[in-house]
């Protein structure tokens, strides 16, 4: 019963702001919805069609930039959870203190350092004329700087994914090291007794345990590299462009007549966004627990 008061309680402290949100987002969504649809009164656009959807399903670029985004979104996101994962679980088990604490400072600053920072960090060390580059040529390694692999703006979204995992690898590691420190070491005790491995342990004890919160996160890291539109548009080309860029270049560069159909854009992407994200974290939840 007491539960129940503070629920309500709760809820009647969060209403305000979620009615204020609820009408900014709400109203800037239906909007976006009337526009889609071609109903901009303001631009002498009065009727309502489906027609700006269909001319982009059957638009290639449009298609090619949907797999491009999920591909990136997947990849950095993944690749992100493992790193996080086996990062934190090696600094919830050591017990060299200082390299727990440098590696957990090294977190903290990671996960602080803006998005535009790495960026130009990456373009900085791992660019055609890049720090490392210019290592390998003084060495002799290449025999010019063409000859250095092209990590950033490449047309598979290296240097995206990069970007990507060095801001992901941080946030999914410190929101599980503090889940895992809170399970009992009793399990851990009892596992080692009984001869279990480090890595039998992490995979049959504390992934299952710390499921909800590795798949949580790892589905915010999906959604928001699924969104954002600096990093591509900073280190993409012309020829792999993400939707989030590509409707970036559009309100950069707006055209009357192309405006329902970047609404329609914006549109699909929330809508395919949040369905591949209900997949995504049901399905890496599924994996943690062993497939139950």
């Amino acid at each position: 019963m007491g539960k129940r008061i503070i629920h309500k309680k709760t809820i009647l402290l969060l209403l305000p702001i979620l009615l204020l949100y609820g009408v900014f987002i709400g109203g800037g969504l239906l909007g976006v919805l009337f526009e889609s649809l071609g109903y901009i009164p303001s631009l002498g656009l009065n009727n309502l069609t489906l027609e700006h959807y269909l001319d982009i399903f059957l638009d290639r670029r449009f298609i090619e930039s949907l797999f491009f985004s999920l591909y990136i979104a997947l990849a950095s996101a993944l690749i992100s959870t493992i790193l996080g994962v086996l990062i934190a679980y090696r600094l919830m088990i050591t017990t060299n203190r200082l390299w727990r604490y440098m590696t957990d400072r090294v977190l903290q600053i990671g996960l602080i350092l803006p998005y535009l920072y790495v960026v130009f960090l990456t373009m900085l060390f791992l660019g055609k004329t890049g720090f490392i580059s210019r290592i390998f040529l003084n060495f002799s390694w290449i025999s010019s700087l063409e000859d250095f692999p092209r990590f950033v703006f490449d047309p598979y979204g290296f240097g995206i994914i990069l970007v990507y995992v060095l801001k992901g690898t941080p946030f999914i590691a410190l929101f599980v090291l503090n889940i895992m420190s809170s399970i009992s070491t009793t399990y851990h005790q009892v596992a080692t007794t009984l001869g279990a491995t480090e890595s039998d342990i992490l995979r049959k004890i504390y992934l299952p345990l710390a499921a909800n919160t590795i798949s949580w996160t790892s589905a915010i890291l999906f959604t928001y590299d699924l969104g954002a539109f600096e990093v591509p548009y900073l280190l993409g080309t012309n020829k792999a462009v993400t939707l989030s860029s590509w409707l970036y270049s559009l309100y950069l560069n707006p055209h009357i007549s192309e405006i329902p159909a970047s609404m329609a854009m914006n549109i699909l992407l929330l809508t395919i966004g949040a369905l591949s994200v209900m997949i995504y974290r049901w399905v890496i939840k599924s994996i943690l627990m062993g497939g139950r």
